[in-house]
């Protein structure tokens, strides 16, 4: 894999692949996750560790298939014949599993506020805003739903860490990175037509996941009139430990 992929030494232990512990703490790392592949909350706690770990030392999402396929292929060689087509299928599916979950890490949230102090322009609920970062000298731009309702003051987005190959995604990423309190970001005023039917008599709404962000704002709305017992609410997600923002909906509802 360093031959073929040295940009990736960086991000071992140089010291321990040479003693035979780094190929050992990873063989028992991946060996941790099959062998609790059936029970998430065990599973959860230790891909938390290893994301923070991957961000700290900068791995990318487009990383892990690289080690993914020299993995495999270690396993192959191991196992020889008996590595069948079928039980190779399963070791994948394993390891994108891990992946995914290890890539997806935390929710993030970032409010944003004028370096004048001045008044936001206006919005309202289920709008987005898209903020603009300079990555290798091209502007991206990404769209993230409006969290909270509107108070003249803030706009508070919330996102996770993406696969880096969208423009959502490679915006989080730089954002996750490189920007810090009192950084400066780009973005234009709010837009959409997503909003609230505010005659309707029962709100339902069904998200995956960070899709929870769409409906934060219109929910609060509801929350603030007095309609809270008007909403349904379902979020498709793998465990209740990946809802995004949960505490606050439970909070609200």
């Amino acid at each position: 894999m360093f031959k073929e992929h040295p940009e990736l030494r960086n991000f071992f232990n140089q010291t321990n692949q040479k003693t035979g512990k780094q190929p050992v703490a990873l063989a028992q790392t991946v060996c941790y996750f099959v062998d609790n592949r059936d029970s998430l909350d065990v599973m959860i706690p230790q891909m938390r560790r290893v994301s923070s770990k991957h961000r700290t030392i900068t791995v990318k999402p487009e990383h892990y298939p690289i080690v993914g396929k020299y993995l495999l292929q270690a396993i192959i060689k191991y196992m020889g014949d008996k590595a069948t087509l079928e039980l190779m299928a399963a070791w994948q599916a394993v390891y994108d599993m891990i992946k995914d979950a290890i890539i997806s890490g935390p929710t993030y949230s970032i409010t944003l506020e004028r370096n004048d102090s001045g008044k936001l322009f206006d919005y309202h609920s289920g709008q987005y805003v898209t903020l603009r970062v300079e990555k290798d000298s091209i502007l991206h731009h990404g769209h993230y739903p409006l969290v909270n309702t509107y108070d003249g003051n803030s706009y508070t987005v919330a996102f996770k860490q993406g696969n880096g190959l969208d423009q959502n995604s490679i915006v989080s990423e730089e954002m996750i990175r490189n920007y810090h309190v009192g950084s400066t970001i780009l973005l234009p005023p709010p837009a959409g037509s997503f909003a609230l039917a505010k005659d309707a008599k029962r709100h339902l709404f069904v998200s995956g996941g960070i899709g929870i962000t769409s409906f934060m704002a219109i929910i609060q709305e509801l929350n603030q009139q007095g309609k809270a017992g008007s909403v349904s609410l379902t979020q498709c997600v793998q465990t209740e430990e990946h809802a995004a923002i949960a505490g606050k909906l439970h909070r609200i509802l």
